[in-house]
């Protein structure tokens, strides 16, 4: 009859919970990648909007034109914040997982 080590469940545990504890640090990590991402994209979406707003009002554009480009900025300029916000909240889990 084969012994068995005696502290073999205490070292199958601690590889359960170690394997655990890897998943779980891989999927932080790539919940913050994700969001930055999406912030690089949310960013070069902003940027290109822009541009073509600085086109459009060289050749020169109404009063209403230029309200509505300048909401719709507005509206990137938030969702860069709200989703650099993201990235810090993902940057902190990550780090505390």
């Amino acid at each position: 009859m084969t012994q068995k080590f005696p502290l073999q469940s205490l070292l199958d545990l601690s590889q359960l919970r170690l394997d655990e504890a890897t998943r779980k640090l891989g999927e932080l990590i790539s919940g913050q990648q994700d969001a930055a991402q999406r912030l690089e994209l949310i960013e070069q979406y902003r940027d290109e909007y822009q541009a073509r707003f600085v086109a459009t009002a060289q050749s020169g554009i109404g009063r209403h034109a230029w309200e509505n480009y300048r909401a719709f900025l507005n509206r990137f300029d938030d969702a860069v914040t709200q989703a650099r916000g993201l990235v810090t909240t993902a940057e902190q889990r990550t780090a505390v997982g």
